[in-house]
């Protein structure tokens, strides 16, 4: 009990002294959680959020957005033709791949022989054509080969200048072997006679000149059938002669009348149902026919070529199937790599159909570069030496032989202005997918030219290299 009064006396005056202003004791604070946590505050939000508003800042300023360059558009495409020649069929055919030929009309003479031919023909039945102006003879071999030829009328000027009477068409033959002025074609006993411009004086001459067999008179057969027979001692006052486009004869039983569109003149007697047994010596002629008059009552049945060179070449439809363009249509530009004075039309423009159905020759003996011939392709009218077959934004181009390394190749810069587009770049693609892109500013010294049998492009990310067997190139802007 006397230790608890004296706890109690101590504790009063340690409060004592606290009271009167002596520095306190540090307490710490207590180490236990308190047993009740203390209030929160309320859970439910407000009914209305109250307004506020941000404090105002003073941000950084922004930099400008910045626009990407955009992709670049592809404005053409360049399918390098040479590629697009490997594994396509070559064709070298007297019908359709002839350089410079004239293509013409005429009427043929299997079926000039068909329709007024009284003798018949075989296949070894000799065939010649003779100048009525100084008797020059071609023989142009047997009936076999002359059946498929023709003889045409409508000789256009500058042909050759002194074709200007007829002249034969067809396969069988060189132009220059044929005779100028030519006055009649002999098969056999027939002949098929071409009355010059200014006719025959007398008929006897004519007679002369064909071989005709003797007979005491001749039938002179008009194309309406009226007919008149003629002494032989009357001959020299017969005379052939163009009125209009009609050749007509002298009559004797009814001068001065004439006879109207000669179309036969055989020794009388002879006719179509006895020919048979009409007997002709050899190398004589028993009957004439006028082609003028035969001619002029039908329509050209026969449409081929008067010279030209036949070439190898490929078929233009082949090409375009295999640069996926054979529905292009339109008109395509043929342009010349040529300096102009060998290059004939150095820029022509050709109808897409008319196009398809020609040929392009890539080389020739004498080095013409690449040109297209064909049978609706008149001639003189073509571009020899072509780089560029442009049709739209797409284009075919040729590398020819003479550009077969670095020292002769071709600047594509000269290539791409030739085409006159506007570019950035070009983008080059090889045959095994890998490709380039080279800048304009980058073009000045980068050839297109052959490598091994190959076209490559210089490389202007690998100098010294080059994009071997590249297949296209396209034009970027």
């Amino acid at each position: 009990m006397k230790k608890l009064l004296a706890l109690v006396l101590a504790l009063a005056m340690v409060l004592g002294l606290a009271a009167c202003g002596s520095t306190p004791v540090e307490t710490q604070a207590p180490t236990q959680a308190p047993t009740q946590a203390p209030t929160q505050a309320p859970t439910q939000a407000p009914t209305e959020a109250p307004t506020t508003k941000a404090p105002e800042t003073t941000a950084a300023p922004t930099e400008p957005e910045t626009t990407a360059a955009p992709e670049p558009v592809v404005v053409g495409n360049i399918q390098i033709l040479n590629a697009l020649l490997e594994g396509l069929e070559e064709v070298k055919d007297p019908e359709n791949t002839r350089y410079q030929a004239y293509w013409l009309n005429g009427y043929g003479i299997s079926k000039l022989a068909e329709d007024h031919f009284w003798f018949e023909m075989t296949d070894e039945t000799p065939v010649k054509a003779v100048s009525y102006n100084d008797g020059y003879t071609a023989e142009l071999g047997n009936y076999d080969v002359m059946k498929d030829q023709a003889i045409c009328l409508d000789v256009p000027e500058g042909l050759q200048k002194n074709f200007s009477d007829g002249i034969l068409i067809g396969t069988g033959f060189k132009r220059d072997d044929l005779p100028w002025q030519m006055g009649w074609v002999v098969a056999g006993p027939e002949v098929l006679l071409l009355i010059p411009a200014d006719g025959y004086e007398k008929a006897n001459f004519l007679f002369e000149d064909v071989n005709m067999v003797e007979a005491d008179s001749y039938d002179f057969i008009c194309a309406d059938g009226f007919s008149e027979e003629i002494a032989k001692e009357d001959l020299e006052q017969v005379a052939l002669f163009f009125d209009g486009d009609r050749v007509d004869a002298s009559s004797i039983a009814y001068a001065p009348y004439t006879l109207r569109d000669i179309e036969y003149i055989v020794p009388h007697g002879l006719e179509a149902e006895n020919a048979a047994e009409f007997e002709v010596e050899e190398g004589k002629v028993a009957k004439i026919t006028v082609v003028n008059t035969v001619a002029g009552a039908a329509e050209p049945d026969f449409f081929g070529p008067s010279g030209g060179t036949v070439q190898t070449g490929y078929r233009v439809s082949d090409v375009l199937a295999a640069a996926g363009l054979e529905n292009a249509g339109g008109t395509v530009t043929a342009i010349s790599f040529g300096d102009g004075s060998n290059a004939l039309h150095a820029t022509k423009e050709i109808a897409f159909a008319d196009f398809a159905e020609r040929y392009i020759v890539p080389n020739d003996s004498k080095d013409r570069g690449a040109y297209t011939v064909g049978r609706n392709q008149a001639y003189n009218d073509v571009t020899i030496n072509v780089g560029c077959y442009v049709l739209g934004e797409n284009i075919l181009l040729f590398i020819p032989d003479s550009a077969a390394d670095k020292a002769t190749g071709i600047l594509l810069s000269d290539v791409l202005t030739l085409l006159g587009v506007e570019y950035t770049a070009v983008n080059v693609v090889c045959s095994d997918g890998f490709s380039e892109v080279i800048d304009a500013a980058d073009m000045d010294d980068v050839k297109i030219y052959h490598v091994k049998g190959k076209v490559d492009v210089d490389s202007v990310a690998y100098a010294g290299y080059t994009l071997a067997d590249a297949v296209s190139i396209e034009i970027l802007k």
